[in-house]
Parts: C-alpha cells; sequence; structure tokens
C-alpha cells in the first residue's frame, strides 16, 4: 500500500504512497539500456505468446516449482552473456487491480466526507501514514488500523478496510496479460505491500498463488516495500537473478531497489501504457498484448 509519491495530483500524495522516502527515481523506460542489452525474450517464447493470445483466450501455464530456502542466485560477472528475460514481477493494487485513489474516493463519498479525506488521512497525515506502514509490515492488526484511521476520520470504524476497498476490480488486460506471459513459459510472481488479511482479506477471491509462481505478500513476511530485502526474497522464490526479471509497479519509490538488482522496471502509471512497455521488453507483437 502506502510508499510514496505518485503523478496522482491527491495532496501531491496518493493512497499507495503514503509513508517511504522521498526521492527521485531513473525513468523505467530506460532500464533496458541502462542494463546495456536488447530486452528481448527468446523468439520460440514470443511465438508460443502470439499464438496463446490470439485464440478464444490465454490460458494458464504451469512452471517448475521453486524451493523458497534455496540460495540466493548468484549475480552475474560483467563478461556474461545477458539473459533473456525468465519473469515478471507485479505488483498488486493500482497494477493488476483498478486505481486504489479513484476507490478511496468513492468510498469518501460513500460515507459523507470530502472527496479527499480519506487519502489524506492515510497519506499525509503522520499518524495516518505511520499507521499504514504498520500494518503493512504485520506490526499491528486491520481491525486496530480500522480503530485508528476511524477516529482520524471521525467515522464507524467497523470494518473499514472492507468498505474502503469495495469497489477494487480487476485490471482485466493487465490480467490477461499476465496469464498470457506465463504460459508462454515465464515465470510471473506478484510482490505486494498488503492491508492485513483479517477480518478482510483482499486477496482471497483472486487466488493468486493459482495464477502465478510466487507470491509476496508484505504483512506475511514482515517486510514492505521498498525495503531491498524483499525483492531480494522474491528473487530468491523466483530462482532469478535481477537481470532476468522486469518488475512492474505504481509507485516510483518502489523501482529504485529493483533497479539497484539490475532488475528491469516499469512505472505503471495507465494499462495500456504499461502493457506496450512489457510488449517492447519482451519483443512481442504490441497488438499481441
Amino acid at each position: 500500500m502506502p510508499e510514496n509519491t505518485r503523478t496522482t495530483p491527491v495532496c501531491q500524495h496518493s493512497l499507495l504512497t503514503a509513508v517511504a522516502p522521498q526521492h527521485a527515481v531513473v525513468d523505467s523506460g530506460s532500464s533496458a539500456l541502462r542494463h546495456g542489452r536488447s530486452a528481448r525474450c527468446c523468439p520460440e517464447r514470443a511465438e508460443r505468446l502470439t499464438r496463446l493470445v490470439h485464440r478464444d483466450g490465454p490460458s494458464t501455464g504451469t512452471c517448475p516449482s521453486r524451493d523458497e530456502h534455496a540460495p540466493f542466485p548468484q549475480p552475474m560477472n560483467p563478461g556474461d552473456a545477458m539473459p533473456s528475460y525468465e519473469a515478471v514481477i507485479f505488483d498488486f493494487g493500482g497494477v493488476l487491480t483498478t486505481n486504489l485513489d479513484d476507490c478511496a474516493r468513492a468510498f469518501a463519498r460513500r460515507t459523507g466526507l470530502p472527496d479527499d479525506a480519506y487519502l489524506h488521512a492515510v497519506t499525509v497525515n503522520p499518524v495516518g501514514r505511520q499507521l499504514f506502514a504498520q500494518l503493512e509490515r504485520g506490526d499491528i492488526t486491520q481491525e486496530a488500523w480500522n480503530a485508528e484511521i476511524a477516529q482520524l476520520l471521525g467515522i464507524d470504524g467497523t470494518d473499514l478496510m472492507r468498505r474502503a476497498l469495495t469497489p477494487l476490480k480487476p485490471e482485466a488486460p493487465m490480467v490477461e496479460a499476465a496469464r498470457a506471459i506465463r504460459a508462454a513459459g515465464l515465470r510471473t510472481a506478484v510482490l505486494s505491500n498488503s492491508m492485513g488479511m483479517s477480518p478482510f482479506n483482499l486477496y482471497e477471491p483472486w487466488k493468486l498463488e493459482d495464477e502465478h509462481d510466487v507470491v509476496v505478500l508484505s504483512e506475511q513476511v514482515r517486510m514492505r516495500k521498498p525495503d531491498p530485502e524483499i525483492y531480494q526474497l522474491t528473487l530468491r522464490q523466483l530462482g532469478c537473478r535481477g537481470p532476468e526479471c522486469i518488475f512492474v509497479d505504481d509507485i516510483e519509490a518502489n523501482l529504485r531497489p529493483a533497479q539497484d538488482l539490475g532488475i528491469t522496471t516499469i512505472h505503471a502509471q495507465q494499462p495500456d501504457q504499461t502493457l506496450l512497455r512489457l510488449g517492447e521488453l519482451l519483443g512481442l507483437p504490441i497488438a499481441v498484448l
């Protein structure tokens, strides 16, 4: 959830940008060049993905399971040939789902608050920002968060997280693209700053473990983006080195630690542009995605 500022002009913050260091991030569009390679998947995978997406719909492929306790893959030597991409790592909220800020504004209106009141409470108010960081790391329960945020807003805190996220829906083109990428033989992962798992589990209906090879939720591992260790954990579970992966996130502050590990990044702002960039990096016809 909240990590740093985005481009959405809500009091210069957003629901996903509440508690992280303020620093600039290199534009993800230059990542492939920065790593000194042509950013492509192998032709066989591209051809397979083209066939998959142009039929009735992408099927869900299966990939080899990975030991989450396996040693961290060794870094590449400067003289090593650059690999093709092996995996794509997706953020959840705001990438595989519809926009969380829009969801927050809708909640405020339903509750009789000013449009940006809820966003302000969790992204600008220092107490609210700290509460979200604690929730993401599993340091406090969702019920405790509900009560504290409700007090800041002066509203009923009963099942607040569920009420706030009711309008959230799948971002269908992104979900389908992830399925097609996996079916083509690449691994996919979800790396998400969670919002508590009880009493409301946002992830449960999505069956993420069935759709992706690796799922890393911050509360379960007691660390959050942009902590570098959570990216290292994700690579370890994928069995990949950084330069073999693409990471898609809608929060700029979450991209820098991934780039530091050699991961190519995409700053997701509009689904069509994100899909276009994925197509370019994977060497796929744009129409495929």
